[in-house]
């Protein structure tokens, strides 16, 4: 037998078994732990013991509360790795239990790192910079063979151009301002700035 203790947490239970965070269960999950308690009696902490085969359950349904909820966030938005494992430490999952939900997310193709580039792309390319959009790709460690051309390719279909996307910055953010007035002109450098654009393209719009 293994001995667990069980830490109330809302309306969940976080799960220790000698001292080891294993993950987050419910009520509904005891049967399956073969956990013969009512919630409604336990106290804020307590122990029990299960079977020594449980412990691997007890990793699967982890697991499977981690998969069900990065699938919900993957249901509303384009997703990568990166993202679903930020998102599912924030909610106190272990390790073990995201990196099995990243193998199922990409499995079942929830994760796509092309897809994903490919809308973030078009997010973007009117806010950001082409080479500001590929670094923060790569700095969620979304990479693969063909993505610089991919992008080219998104910014032809829309058919966007960096100086297009500085110019929709300038009405957005400086519309009706004086533009020859230096304040306003170095607001607007520091922005085209930190949106990635060169002081080359920048000055051709500024200058």
């Amino acid at each position: 037998m293994i001995s667990v203790r069980l830490v109330r947490f809302g309306k969940a239970f976080k799960v220790y078994s000698d001292d080891e965070y294993m993950g987050i269960i419910y009520k509904a999950d005891f049967g399956k732990l073969g956990l013969d308690i009512d919630a409604k009696t336990l106290g804020k902490e307590s122990e029990h013991e299960i079977a020594d085969d449980r412990l691997d359950v007890l990793r699967d349904v982890v697991t499977y509360h981690a998969f069900d909820k990065a699938v919900a966030y993957a249901a509303t938005t384009e997703c990568c790795e990166s993202d679903v494992r930020f998102r599912l430490r924030f909610r106190d999952y272990p390790d073990y239990a995201i990196d099995g939900t990243v193998e199922l997310m990409y499995e079942y193709n929830y994760i796509d790192d092309r897809r994903y580039a490919e809308a973030y792309a078009r997010t973007y390319a009117l806010s950001k910079s082409k080479s500001l959009i590929i670094k923060e790709l790569e700095m969620k460690d979304v990479s693969f063979d063909g993505m610089y051309e991919l992008i080219d390719g998104v910014y032809e279909d829309e058919d966007i151009s960096e100086d297009k996307a500085i110019e929709e910055l300038l009405r957005k953010r400086f519309s009706g301002q004086d533009m020859n007035d230096e304040k306003v002109k170095r607001r607007a450098m520091g922005l085209l700035v930190r949106h990635g654009f060169s002081f080359e393209k920048i000055n051709n719009h500024l200058t």
